[in-house]
């Protein structure tokens, strides 16, 4: 397993330990569509319920971050989402939305993506 890709295993894991149930899934943005390093990765983390404010969601989660690598946490933008803010296009799909799934605990993310 190649650096990154075990940091991303890293990641995670952390958020599956601090959140359990509530990590519906991770995303790993069409951005950049093959992990690799060097290049800034854009994830979409998708938990049961956040708090409204935005400030508070990204300190939720930069919280965790000091158990990461500092070269891991400064190649990452995180997206902190819940499943009803995942954008939509037509029919429900999230066809405005491309990407890798990393993680999907409810097995529910095939079917909006």
């Amino acid at each position: 397993m190649l650096p990154l890709q075990s940091e991303l295993r890293r990641f995670i894991d952390l958020l599956q330990s601090r959140w359990g149930d509530d990590l519906v899934g991770v995303i790993l943005l069409d951005t950049c569509p093959a992990p690799r390093e060097g290049k800034r990765l854009e994830l979409l983390v998708i938990k049961r319920t956040f708090p409204l404010n935005h400030l508070a969601r990204h300190q939720e989660i930069t919280g965790m971050m000091n158990e990461l690598s500092p070269g891991f946490v400064n190649q990452i933008a995180v997206f902190p989402v819940t499943p009803a803010e995942i954008p939509t296009g037509k029919q429900g799909t999230t066809s405005a939305l491309r990407g890798t799934i990393l993680y999907d605990a409810w097995g529910t993310l095939f079917s909006l993506y």
